[in-house]
């Protein structure tokens, strides 16, 4: 749901009105604890994590298909979670064998210099 309000002076801070029916589309209720944080252009109001239980089984009991649609949600994400250590893991191989190949090239170059300046000497 979506709506337009103005920002009003209230005392020496700032009002602004949220009609009842977005706060319940939204899984607000009267004395809902909220967390507020100000971005770029917007400020984003959401229940702390104590008060979203309750709107978490609501929309699992009043909306149709929303059990399904979360343990989609859930198997998507762990396995987007697996593919990420996967990388990680296959990332982190990689630069030790660049670092070790990186080692290898050095001593190589550092003999290749050793063996030039033998020979100068001779």
């Amino acid at each position: 749901m979506q709506t337009q309000g103005r920002i009003q002076q209230w005392g020496d801070s700032a009002a602004l009105r949220l009609p009842a029916k977005l706060l319940a589309a939204a899984g607000f209720k009267m004395g809902s604890e909220v967390a507020i944080r100000g971005e770029a252009g917007r400020v984003i109001i959401q229940l702390h994590e104590r008060d979203m239980e309750p709107a978490y089984e609501r929309l699992l009991t009043e909306e149709p298909g929303a059990a399904a649609w979360i343990a989609l949600a859930k198997d998507k994400l762990a396995k987007a979670i697996t593919l990420t250590d996967d990388t990680t893991e296959r990332c982190y191989s990689l630069i030790e064998r660049l670092e070790n190949r990186s080692f290898a090239s050095s001593d190589v170059v550092s003999e290749k210099s050793h063996q030039d300046d033998n020979e100068q000497a001779q």
